[in-house]
């Protein structure tokens, strides 16, 4: 029975071992890498309002060493009136080059952005692990030990935006670059045809939230309602549409829009453009359907609008965008529908019963429920 306990309890500590083993295990304080020196940066060191930088913390360790688990106390507390920490947080940079050819610089960035001028200086301590991983026999262990660093004093100072030169619409805008492009769907109308404009930026900057490019040369040769901003830009992105109705073939006018912001690399400010090319009109009568008479309302919970018109006829769903397709569903004029893509002479549409295609030569007059973002 004796010879028994001891086979057990021999075999569950070998269980336990490669358990460990195979699982990465990692022996605190037992690591035998250690910093040789730290400090810490601001990258760019000169800075203007709303010009992304990084703070950056470099360790001078063994080639063989590992850093994980960074924690820092000192950095300011985010505020977005005054900064924003644009990251989750930190996030390995390439090694840099130690004047030690047995060592390596480990590099950490924690980007940011300051929205008002600053000047501080900051005295930073920076905690974590640090340790290596060893590959034996077919199994990696590591050992790790924590660590706390106090750093040298950062000296930040975010210096304003110039006066000098700068434009009345001015609003806030600040990077390497921005660039304009739109179009306007459809592009061959009548006149009183419900054409949707949509905007676009894409930047490599600061874009502040609320901000939209201004729009010229619209005219009153449009009837034009609100401007609304896509929701689910990608980063660097941003996107508004516009409906608009022309109500002449005689226009001949482009519509162009910009946008003004401070050239960080230029260190000045400048404008980019984008100009619209014209409309086609496939005739100078009016749509008869009397697009022209759209009631516009902005006051959906969902922020969507309602566009509604008279003396429409039922609306045909399609499967898919040519007459021959199957009809999913008919519904009445007054049926909302929200409008999802459009395509030559065809929409794709949702309506409650169906997503489908309508052609629009044959529905100029329906009543459609879209969201202005899309």
């Amino acid at each position: 029975m004796l010879s028994k306990k001891i086979l057990i309890l021999v075999f569950c500590s070998l269980s336990s071992f490669f358990s460990h083993a195979f699982f990465n295990f990692r022996m605190d304080g037992f690591g035998g890498e250690k910093i040789e020196n730290a400090k810490i940066s601001l990258s760019p060191s000169e800075v203007v309002v709303g010009e992304p930088c990084d703070i950056v913390i470099e360790f001078e360790v063994s080639k063989k060493a590992t850093i994980e688990g960074l924690q820092v106390a000192g950095l300011p507390e985010m505020d977005n009136e005054i900064l924003e920490y644009t990251a989750q947080g930190f996030e390995n940079l390439a090694d840099g080059v130690s004047t030690n050819a047995q060592n390596t610089i480990k590099r950490f960035a924690l980007p940011l952005r300051f929205n008002s001028a600053y000047s501080n200086v900051l005295n930073v301590i920076v905690g974590g692990n640090i340790g290596k991983r060893v590959e034996r026999r077919g199994f990696s262990q590591s050992s790790f030990s924590s660590f706390n660093k106090r750093l040298n004093p950062l000296e930040v100072v975010v210096s304003p935006l110039p006066e000098e030169g700068r434009p009345e619409s001015f609003n806030g805008s600040v990077g390497k670059s921005f660039t304009l492009t739109g179009e306007m769907n459809p592009k061959e109308v009548h006149p009183g045809d419900l054409v949707t404009i949509t905007y676009e930026v894409a930047y490599d900057g600061y874009l502040p939230k609320g901000v939209a490019p201004k729009i010229e040369g619209m005219g009153e040769g449009f009837t034009a309602y609100e401007l609304k901003e896509k929701e689910g830009a990608l980063k660097g992105r941003r996107a508004w549409t516009q409906i608009v109705v022309p109500k002449t073939s005689s226009l001949t006018n482009s519509i162009s829009f910009s946008l003004e912001y401070f050239d960080i690399s230029k260190k000045a400010y400048t404008k980019c453009e984008h100009r619209l090319s014209p409309l086609k009109f496939i005739s100078d009568k009016t749509a008869t359907t009397e697009n022209t008479a759209v009631i516009v309302n902005d006051s959906q919970e969902d922020g969507t609008v309602l566009i509604s018109s008279t003396n429409a006829p039922p609306v045909k769903i399609y499967f898919a965008p040519k007459e021959t397709s199957p009809v999913l569903q008919v519904v009445p004029s007054t049926k909302p529908m929200r409008i999802l893509q459009t395509f030559g002479k065809w929409q794709r549409v949702e309506s409650d019963g169906a997503i489908g295609w309508i052609l629009i030569e044959l529905n100029r007059n329906k009543t459609r429920k879209t969201k202005a973002e899309k």
